[in-house]
């Protein structure tokens, strides 16, 4: 599919939830404590999800079953009502999200994923940089990444 000067690239909107108690419930496929289904994904955000974040409470191999459930409470959390089937059926179709479909079909893609942190970009780059995420599991303001991240480098690493 080509894209063009007028393609949108906000489907679906809102995306699906990207940080910690979120990938948690679409490697997991629940909300733990239940309670945090349809609350805010976020720690900036009024009424965030409860500890354990919808971690399992022992170890486990992830179904990967749970990312039309966490965009479904997402969606609702952040539009303040249910997705139509309309707008579940949209999520991350050929016609939404055309780089990443053309991408699949034509080179070799990995069926595996790997990060060191489940969880959102700025932790994650954290990693890459300096082997951990100084305990931030979420983006939070990328301000704090720049001026408190306590992160040390070595040049002989």
């Amino acid at each position: 599919m080509p894209v063009t000067p007028d393609a949108t690239f906000n489907d679906p909107l809102p995306d699906p939830g990207e940080g910690y108690a979120n990938v948690n419930v679409q490697l997991f496929g629940t909300y733990i404590p239940q309670s945090n289904t349809d609350r805010a994904a976020y720690p900036l955000f009024p009424d965030f999800m409860d500890p354990p974040f919808n971690l399992p409470p022992g170890p486990g191999e992830p179904t990967m079953d749970g990312f039309a459930v966490d965009f479904h409470a997402n969606f609702s959390w952040e539009k303040g009502r249910q997705p139509s089937a309309e707008e579940m059926r949209r999520v991350f179709t050929p016609e939404t999200a055309p780089v990443i479909n053309t991408l699949a079909r034509e080179y070799a893609v990995f069926s595996r994923w790997f990060c060191e942190a489940p969880t959102c970009t700025f932790p994650n780059r954290s990693f890459y940089h300096c082997g951990s995420s100084m305990g931030k599991l979420d983006n939070e303001w990328i301000l704090n990444y720049a001026w408190d991240s306590g992160c040390r480098t070595s040049s002989t690493c």
